[in-house]
């Protein structure tokens, strides 16, 4: 073709070529200037509505005239038929050839980035979205102008393929929503970038597998590691830019990319400060204050300069003796499978749970729980000082070569960013088994713990010595650290059985199964998966005593199941075994609560904190526990603290906006919630807490979206599914209430033949029954809710609801009585629509009047 004159333009040489279609060089011989032809694949222009679309498409996108978009001239057809596009040409290379030679520097990304960005910016304004976004169609000019090519273009790919979905883009650059067939917006541009960015600062896309259904699931399911543990010199806000591009949810990624220029535009001041050499002019300094000066002047280097404070503060004592607080980030996946991924995610799984149970003999040293490091997105050493207050952080790589594995363990001071200690450890493949041993080992002595021989010893029991076995419970471990998706815990079980298959005196694989057929349970509320959770703990028991970890699963599974003698049973031998385990106290605090007692409740809460001060759901769990009580400034104190320690978990801020409401600052709980859902527009909580605000005031109309909203997140909430009936029930549609209240007590009739002894569970099943007109079933539930917890607030509330709504007012009224007694504010009974009739009776009055309470 080279050499041939098409209309105007004479072809001067191939430029490349892809799955569209081939580009050359042309001249146009009429204007006398340098084009690009890109001349599409016929199947690609075969379908003329499909040309007529894109056509459409590329003359929205030649109407663009940005300096970061490349110019179209015009589209055309060869006297075959054949379509081409006439582009302007530019000189210089395509970002994939700039990459060819490994990653950028950082600062010449982001410029990059940021150019991206503002091209992007101007195509999603006028309605388009590019669709492929790769560095293929990134082209950057000698000058270092970016120009992105190809407008359109994946998405005639798409359509002329038959395809009912908008999808179009290449594999291993796609957003999750691309690689699922669905439809896209400006926010799947912004998630391609997200990769592209990553592979120009590590050299690395964030996504690889083997063949292309495994990159696909690895893009919809797998968390990109942290581009900071590949790439050192990337900043950790840099770091949060790009995992934020990267998340799945496209809620939760920048909405824009405006919003991303702003950052990018942050950043590269930052960063490019730190490289210029700026002249001012000459400062006389009187000599009288020379060494004044020159003393600050060191001062603030110390203090500035990381490696040299520490250094200072160890040289004059100064370090401080608080508790080291060790997170275990995720590791970096060398050889980027995704079954050395699964591996990574099971070695950051074990080494916390191995590490949990060792403690220094001066009791100052702690485990962050892996969950909260994948809940608050902690992937660097400043964010988990940031998020979580740990003091120390654990990174390191996993990578398989041929027999052997090779393992690289760093210590980092999250404080000061200065990394401590760093080993590698190599094994081999037939010896895999003795790595989880030899590894928390060599990691103990580098966090410089001091434990007993015994602890060790206890630390390390439960493994195995087939290698076999050990890599199947790491992949299983791997999977079940997400175990909010069900698929996930069905791979867990999996393995783990093929673990025990391997080796049946694998007592961590017994609890870990255990664990997992729990976590079934509660993702299901199957009760089928509650036996076999049982099972598989007491197994694990039967191997080992000594477990701390199996004791506490079980203890889990008893309180979850109504047991709660035997759950504190299980608690306390935990605590024999390892008198310093922050959890085993949080856990027997909440048996305790169940069982009414209520000082040892408290005691543990706090004893619990003590041992895990930087740690979030301790406050969580104690401000819950004030909160029943009506103790509600302890309450803000503590939720607050959880703000403070995690301020991006919802919980914290959903939490105070409840305290508040209760409190009638109704404005600022209002605030919180919201902040709530834009911390996580994910979370099925704070839309169900907004939703309970609007009732309260009355709005019935704007509450049912609210919990119609938490039910499309969490569908399985017998709560959200008896609020949102109420909402009906009260904006006129009793049709939908009814179906509503059905569905609340039918899962709600699920959870209680686990637990039959949740007074909680017991009275709200008794309200849904009343109104459906089960009388008998709503008296008798009510009663058990009674027995178990005569003086909660929650239960005598809804006593007062459940006999109003039977027509037995006598009784009803004497609950009222007992409730503000109780304590139980007069401002709930005032607000609540079902008590209308109820408050208008002279006897309601009276006892307002005798018990001097006033509305």
């Amino acid at each position: 073709m080279i050499g041939q004159t098409i209309s105007h333009y004479r072809i001067i040489e191939k430029l490349g070529e892809g799955g569209m279609g081939v580009v050359y060089k042309a001249e146009d011989t009429k204007l006398r200037r340098s084009v690009a032809l890109k001349f599409l694949t016929p199947e690609m222009t075969r379908d003329k509505e499909a040309k007529d679309r894109f056509i459409h498409e590329a003359q929205a996108a030649s109407a663009l005239d940005h300096p970061n978009i490349a110019v179209v001239h015009e589209i055309d057809d060869t006297d075959d038929g054949r379509s081409f596009i006439c582009m302007a040409y530019y000189d210089g290379n395509t970002l994939k050839d700039e990459l060819e030679s490994g990653p950028l520097d950082v600062n010449h990304s982001v410029r990059i980035a940021l150019q991206m960005a503002d091209g992007l910016q101007r195509a999603h304004e006028a309605g388009i979205v590019h669709r492929d976004i790769k560095p293929a169609n990134i082209i950057i000019t000698p000058r270092g102008d970016v120009k992105i090519v190809d407008f359109g273009v994946a998405k005639l790919s798409t359509q002329t393929r038959g395809s009912s979905s908008t999808t179009g883009g290449t594999a291993a650059y796609m957003s999750p929503e691309q690689a699922q067939g669905m439809d896209v917006d400006a926010r799947s541009d912004l998630f391609s970038l997200g990769v592209v960015m990553y592979e120009m600062m590590t050299g690395k896309r964030p996504f690889v597998a083997d063949h292309e259904a495994a990159l696909m699931y690895s893009i919809v399911n797998i968390d990109p590691v942290a581009p900071s543990s590949l790439n050192g010199s990337i900043p950790s806000e840099l770091d949060r830019i790009m995992l934020k591009l990267l998340e799945k949810d496209p809620s939760k990624r920048f909405q824009t990319a405006a919003e991303l220029r702003s950052d990018l535009k942050r950043i590269l001041g930052s960063t490019e400060s730190t490289h210029k050499v700026v002249v001012h002019p000459k400062i006389i300094v009187d000599k009288k204050w020379l060494a004044p000066i020159v003393a600050l002047a060191l001062i603030a280097f110390i203090f500035v300069f990381p490696p040299t404070r520490y250094l200072v503060d160890k040289w004059l004592g100064f370090a401080e003796p608080i508790q080291t607080y060790v997170a275990v980030l995720p590791f970096t996946n060398i050889a980027g499978d995704s079954t050395s991924q699964v591996f990574c995610d099971g070695l950051m799984e074990i080494f916390t749970s191995k590490l949990t149970n060792l403690h220094s003999t001066e009791g100052l040293f702690g485990v962050v729980p892996s969950v909260e490091i994948r809940r608050q997105g902690v992937s660097t050493p400043s964010e988990a000082w940031n998020k979580l207050h740990a003091t120390r952080a654990i990174t390191g790589s996993f990578m398989p070569e041929s027999e052997k594995v090779r393992i690289i363990l760093n210590v980092v001071d999250t404080r000061r960013v200065v990394q401590m200690d760093s080993k590698t450890l190599d094994f081999e493949t037939s010896s895999l088994s003795e790595m989880q041993d030899k590894a928390v080992l060599v990691l103990a002595s580098m966090l410089e713990i001091k434990a007993p021989p015994q602890v060790i010893r206890a630390s390390l029991a439960g493994g195995t010595e087939n290698s076999q076995a050990f890599g199947f419970y790491v992949q299983g471990r791997g999977y079940l650290k997400d175990f909010q998706k069900v698929a996930n815990i069905d791979l867990a079980i999996r393995l783990f059985e093929r673990a025990l298959k391997e080796d049946s005196a694998y007592t961590l694989a017994f609890a870990a199964l255990g664990e997992a057929y729990w976590r079934k349970y509660d993702a299901t509320k199957d009760a089928h998966w509650v036996q076999p959770a049982l099972y598989n703990c007491n197994r694990a028991l039967a191997f080992d005593e000594s477990l701390p970890f199996s004791h506490i699963t079980l203890g889990i599974i008893h309180q979850g199941t109504g047991k709660y003698e035997l759950a504190a049973k299980e608690f306390q031998r935990a605590l024999e075994i390892d008198s310093l385990n922050a959890d085993a106290y949080r856990e027997i605090a909440k048996t305790y609560d169940m069982l009414r007692d209520t000082t040892r409740s408290e005691l543990s809460y706090q004893k619990s904190i003590h041992l895990r001060p930087g740690y979030w759901a301790g406050y969580s769990d104690l401000g819950a526990f004030y909160y029943r009580r009506k103790r509600y400034p302890e309450a803000v104190e503590q939720f607050s603290k959880v703000i403070e320690f995690a301020p991006d978990n919802v919980r914290g801020y959903s939490s105070l906006a409840a305290v508040y409401s209760e409190l009638q600052r109704n404005q600022e709980a209002e605030t919180m919630l919201k902040r709530a859902i834009a911390v996580d527009s994910a979370n099925y909580i704070p839309y169900s807490n907004l939703g309970t605000l609007y009732f309260r005031w009355g709005r019935y109309s704007e509450a049912a979206p609210m919990y119609e909203k938490s039910l499309s997140l969490a569908p399985g909430s017998h709560r959200v599914w008896g609020n949102m009936a109420s909402s009906y029930y009260w904006t006129g549609q009793q049709g939908k209430a009814i179906e509503a209240f059905k569905r609340a007590a039918e899962l709600a009739e699920g959870e209680r033949k686990i637990n039959p002894r949740d007074p909680n569970v017991l009275s709200l099943l008794a309200d849904y029954y009343s109104i459906l007109g089960k009388k008998t079933e709503s008296v008798s539930l009510l009663k058990q809710a009674l027995e178990i917890a005569p003086d909660a607030p929650d239960v005598l509330k809804r006593s007062i609801d459940i006999y109003e709504q039977l027509g037995q007012r006598d009784k009803a009224l004497k609950q009222v009585e007992v409730s503000l007694k109780t304590g139980v504010p007069i401002q709930e009974l005032e607000r609540a629509p079902a008590l209308r009739k109820l408050r208008s009776d002279l006897r309601y009055k009276s006892l307002i009047e005798n018990l001097g309470k006033k509305p």
